[in-house]
């Protein structure tokens, strides 16, 4: 299968300051992606854990999700707007917070 299992960020002088390493992986509509994935940041010791949840779309966000544009609101707020479209319920609670 093909996925992308690990990525090495490395400074100007080659040594290796971040990675992002795929645990585990889950076949979405046929294509592998990550389930959950590790963070470290090596300098600091720092690691984080991400789990991606993958929802089928009944329709593909128009441009204007991505579009810098920020008259139809902030990113989010366009991402919110289409993933109630899509009829996709999130914790709007545990949502980035904004500053606007």
């Amino acid at each position: 299968r093909e996925l992308i299992a690990r990525v090495d960020y490395v400074s100007v002088k080659g040594k290796v300051f971040k990675m992002y390493q795929t645990l585990t992986s889950v076949n979405h509509r046929g294509v592998w992606l990550p389930a959950t994935a590790k963070v470290a940041h090596l300098e600091n010791g720092a690691t984080t854990t991400i789990k991606y949840t993958y929802w089928p779309l009944t329709n593909i966000p128009g441009e204007q999700l991505f579009a810098p544009d920020t008259t139809h609101g902030t990113f989010f707020d366009r991402l919110d707007q289409a993933l109630k479209t899509a009829g996709i319920a999130i914790d709007t609670a545990a949502a980035p917070s904004q500053t606007r």
